[in-house]
């Protein structure tokens, strides 16, 4: 797994997650903000690289290895790692492993409780063909969502680029994601944020975590689709994740 690297050595470490679909630049229009302060890792999730192939095996192994990684670069202490959707999804399997000492967590939309095996089956059929066979047939379906222009590009991009496999791994391994009781040991200052076009597809999540680790505080933000705070309103976004980085447990 690649990562970029942006900010000052020695400062507070900032890991962020990217989503499925989409890569690392999903984070673009927040790292300038951010760069002062922190020392940022940013992975770029397997399946999801645009300049070498790789391959999506599951939420437990992209967890384990970036895990791995920050350890192999020195890195033992986290000041925050911010998630969204598979990333949040990863970043709760990152804060269940405990192998790094983690201040600050937020978990944006990211899936918790595996969906209805149904639905899930329709969704990925769905998704497959009106996303991913659409993009690799040159359309871009991502310019009728809220996505700024740049960011619907990048996702055609990867969504073009993406293997079967990794397509199908994703859909198996997070949405069959069961958050592990084991969360309710850590540490960490821990944060799920949503927004209010999700909040039904939301609410299975937010109780399970509230169920496994009670001390979670839960953020709805209204107006606001699956991902599309960073994206839209990345001022905010950064606001609201200072003011959660200063708020104690």
């Amino acid at each position: 797994m690649r990562y970029k690297e942006f900010g000052q050595k020695h400062k507070p470490v900032l890991v962020l997650i990217h989503g499925f679909g989409v890569s690392w630049k999903m984070w673009e229009p927040i790292i300038p903000q951010f760069s002062e302060a922190y020392q940022i890792f940013v992975p770029l999730l397997p399946g999801h690289d645009l300049e070498q192939a790789s391959v999506f095996q599951s939420v437990e192994d992209c967890a384990a290895e970036i895990t791995g990684n920050l350890k192999e670069k020195g890195v033992n202490q986290v000041h925050a790692i911010i998630g969204c959707s598979l990333g949040g999804s990863i970043t709760s399997a990152i804060l269940a492993l405990d192998k790094i000492t983690i201040e600050h967590a937020i978990i944006d939309g990211g899936p918790l409780v595996p969906m209805n095996p149904i639905l899930l089956k329709l969704a990925t059929a769905y998704r497959y063909h009106f996303v991913i066979k659409a993009c690799r047939k040159g359309r871009n379906p991502f310019t009728k969502t809220f996505f700024p222009p740049a960011m619907a590009e990048d996702a055609q991009k990867v969504c073009a680029q993406m293997s079967d496999v990794t397509y199908f791994n994703v859909h198996r391994s997070a949405f069959n994601y069961h958050l592990p009781e084991s969360v309710a040991t850590t540490k960490a200052n821990v944060a799920y944020w949503y927004g209010s076009k999700e909040a039904f597809i939301c609410k299975p999540y937010i109780r399970r975590l509230s169920q496994v680790l009670p001390t979670a505080s839960i953020n709805e933000f209204p107006g606001f689709n699956h991902g599309e705070l960073v994206m839209v309103e990345p001022e905010r976004f950064v606001q609201s994740a200072l003011d959660f980085f200063h708020t104690s447990r």
